[in-house]
């Protein structure tokens, strides 16, 4: 089953070069620069809200713990992230930081806890959106 969802990241980008920096990269620039280097780095870098367009597949079979023992069975899950593209189609999903990834992960853990299926960003390409698996 797919799952969209939106998340959002903050990136520093240079005018300059065009280059995005997440936190990180960016407090790392100030760690060894003098005061006149980081006024003219903070010149340089604007900060930026991301607004990305998240897509990930999971599924989640809820345990039975009920009825005969040899029909009973331990909840199953899985879930990932497949792409975090930005309005002009860029894919930032190998770009996001450990704590981002997670925090997109806990996202769409929760939808496919929930079965949150988003049927508005329904992808043509998927044959089986819009069909839950039951593990039969």
């Amino acid at each position: 089953m797919s799952y969209w969802f939106k998340f959002e990241i903050i990136r520093y980008h240079n005018q300059t070069t065009n280059k995005f920096l997440n936190e990180q990269e960016y407090d790392e620039m100030f760690s060894d620069a003098s005061l006149e280097e980081q006024h003219n780095i903070e010149n340089c870098f604007t900060e930026k809200c991301i607004t990305l367009n998240v897509k990930g597949t999971g599924y989640y079979i809820p345990a039975r713990t009920w009825g005969d023992p040899y029909d009973c069975y331990p909840a199953d899950s899985d879930y990932d992230l497949e792409s975090a593209k930005d309005e002009n189609g860029y894919d930032w999903l190998d770009d996001l930081t450990d704590t981002e990834r997670s925090e997109a992960m806990s996202e769409l853990a929760s939808k496919v806890y929930r079965g949150d299926h988003d049927y508005d960003n329904y992808d043509p390409g998927d044959k089986y959106a819009g069909f839950d698996y039951y593990g039969y």
